[in-house]
Protein backbone atom coordinates (compact mmCIF):
# COMPACT_ATOMS: atom_id res chain seq x y z
CA UNK A 1 0.00 0.00 0.00
CA UNK A 2 3.05 2.65 0.71
CA UNK A 3 4.49 1.93 -2.59
CA UNK A 4 0.92 3.20 -4.45
CA UNK A 5 0.91 5.82 -1.91
CA UNK A 6 4.36 7.27 -2.78
CA UNK A 7 3.74 6.85 -6.45
CA UNK A 8 0.69 8.61 -6.44
CA UNK A 9 3.04 11.33 -4.98
CA UNK A 10 5.56 11.25 -7.13
CA UNK A 11 3.00 11.94 -10.04
CA UNK A 12 1.93 15.62 -8.20
CA UNK A 13 5.36 16.75 -8.43
CA UNK A 14 6.71 15.13 -11.54
CA UNK A 15 3.65 17.33 -12.90
CA UNK A 16 4.68 20.27 -11.09
CA UNK A 17 8.64 20.31 -11.90
CA UNK A 18 7.23 20.05 -15.71
CA UNK A 19 4.30 22.61 -15.43
CA UNK A 20 6.69 25.47 -13.87
CA UNK A 21 9.90 24.91 -15.07
CA UNK A 22 10.70 27.34 -17.66
CA UNK A 23 8.71 29.95 -16.04
CA UNK A 24 10.05 30.35 -12.30
CA UNK A 25 12.89 29.41 -9.93
CA UNK A 26 11.10 26.57 -8.14
CA UNK A 27 11.78 23.17 -5.57
CA UNK A 28 11.85 19.54 -7.20
CA UNK A 29 8.60 19.18 -5.28
CA UNK A 30 8.91 14.90 -5.81
CA UNK A 31 12.22 15.08 -3.97
CA UNK A 32 10.61 17.45 -1.47
CA UNK A 33 7.50 14.64 -0.92
CA UNK A 34 9.72 11.92 -1.12
CA UNK A 35 11.98 13.25 1.76
CA UNK A 36 8.98 14.55 3.93
CA UNK A 37 7.82 11.09 3.45
CA UNK A 38 11.26 9.77 4.75
CA UNK A 39 11.54 11.50 7.93
CA UNK A 40 7.92 11.43 9.29
CA UNK A 41 7.83 7.69 8.11
CA UNK A 42 11.07 6.07 8.44
CA UNK A 43 9.76 2.43 7.45
CA UNK A 44 9.21 4.07 3.80
CA UNK A 45 12.78 3.82 2.79
CA UNK A 46 12.20 0.98 1.30
CA UNK A 47 9.57 2.68 -1.24
CA UNK A 48 11.12 6.00 -1.41
CA UNK A 49 14.33 4.18 -3.42
CA UNK A 50 12.49 2.82 -5.83
CA UNK A 51 10.20 5.69 -6.26
CA UNK A 52 13.51 8.09 -6.65
CA UNK A 53 15.18 6.28 -9.00
CA UNK A 54 11.32 6.74 -11.40
CA UNK A 55 12.03 10.24 -11.08
CA UNK A 56 15.15 10.45 -11.82
CA UNK A 57 15.08 8.91 -15.02
CA UNK A 58 12.10 11.24 -15.69
CA UNK A 59 13.04 14.42 -14.85
CA UNK A 60 17.03 14.05 -15.64
CA UNK A 61 17.39 10.51 -17.90
CA UNK A 62 19.85 9.32 -15.68
CA UNK A 63 19.66 7.15 -12.66
CA UNK A 64 22.93 9.07 -10.81
CA UNK A 65 21.97 12.14 -10.24
CA UNK A 66 20.20 12.54 -6.90
CA UNK A 67 20.60 8.65 -6.28
CA UNK A 68 23.80 9.08 -3.78
CA UNK A 69 21.54 10.89 -1.75
CA UNK A 70 18.69 8.78 -1.82
CA UNK A 71 20.68 5.58 -0.90
CA UNK A 72 22.47 6.75 1.79
CA UNK A 73 19.80 9.05 3.42
CA UNK A 74 18.12 6.06 4.91
CA UNK A 75 21.19 4.84 6.19
CA UNK A 76 22.30 8.17 7.73
CA UNK A 77 19.12 8.54 9.31
CA UNK A 78 19.28 5.35 11.02
CA UNK A 79 22.52 5.75 11.93
CA UNK A 80 21.83 9.05 13.58
CA UNK A 81 18.66 8.01 15.16
CA UNK A 82 21.02 4.80 16.54
CA UNK A 83 23.41 7.36 18.15
CA UNK A 84 21.26 9.97 19.69
CA UNK A 85 17.61 8.17 19.59
CA UNK A 86 14.33 9.74 17.43
CA UNK A 87 14.27 12.86 17.24
CA UNK A 88 14.51 16.14 15.19
CA UNK A 89 17.33 17.39 15.54
CA UNK A 90 18.90 14.05 13.40
CA UNK A 91 16.10 14.83 10.72
CA UNK A 92 17.17 18.49 10.40
CA UNK A 93 20.94 17.58 9.45
CA UNK A 94 19.11 15.68 7.04
CA UNK A 95 17.26 18.67 5.54
CA UNK A 96 20.31 20.49 5.84
CA UNK A 97 22.25 18.23 3.88
CA UNK A 98 19.99 17.80 1.12
CA UNK A 99 20.68 21.45 -0.18
CA UNK A 100 23.86 20.69 -0.30
CA UNK A 101 23.94 17.53 -2.61
CA UNK A 102 21.56 19.23 -4.92
CA UNK A 103 23.75 22.15 -5.46
CA UNK A 104 26.93 20.05 -6.12
CA UNK A 105 24.72 18.62 -8.95
CA UNK A 106 24.21 22.25 -10.58
CA UNK A 107 21.34 23.54 -9.28
CA UNK A 108 20.78 26.68 -8.22
CA UNK A 109 20.97 27.51 -3.97
CA UNK A 110 17.70 29.19 -4.50
CA UNK A 111 15.69 25.68 -5.98
CA UNK A 112 17.80 23.90 -3.46
CA UNK A 113 17.08 25.90 -0.71
CA UNK A 114 13.14 25.88 -1.79
CA UNK A 115 13.10 21.99 -1.83
CA UNK A 116 14.81 21.77 1.69
CA UNK A 117 11.66 23.86 2.90
CA UNK A 118 8.92 22.29 1.40
CA UNK A 119 10.40 18.50 2.80
CA UNK A 120 10.37 20.50 6.14
CA UNK A 121 6.95 21.33 5.58
CA UNK A 122 5.72 18.19 4.18
CA UNK A 123 7.70 16.38 7.07
CA UNK A 124 5.50 18.63 9.57
CA UNK A 125 2.31 17.79 7.80
CA UNK A 126 2.95 13.90 7.79
CA UNK A 127 4.19 13.80 11.60
CA UNK A 128 1.67 15.71 13.02
CA UNK A 129 -1.18 14.06 10.48
CA UNK A 130 -0.07 10.50 10.15
CA UNK A 131 -3.54 9.82 8.69
CA UNK A 132 -2.93 12.20 5.45
CA UNK A 133 0.13 9.46 4.30
CA UNK A 134 -1.14 6.14 6.26
CA UNK A 135 -4.01 4.39 4.75
CA UNK A 136 -6.64 3.40 7.43
CA UNK A 137 -6.26 -0.26 9.21
CA UNK A 138 -9.37 -2.40 8.59
CA UNK A 139 -9.42 -2.95 12.50
CA UNK A 140 -8.69 1.11 13.23
CA UNK A 141 -12.22 2.82 13.48
CA UNK A 142 -12.70 5.68 11.62
CA UNK A 143 -12.32 9.44 13.45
Amino acid sequence: MASWLLICLLLPGLWLNWLLSASIIQPDWTAAILLGALLAQRRYALWIIPVAIIHDLMMYWAIWPGMLFWLLAPLFLTWLDGLAGTGWPQRLILVAFMPICWWWLGWSPSASLLTAMMAFFFWYVWAEHPLLVLPFRPQQPLP
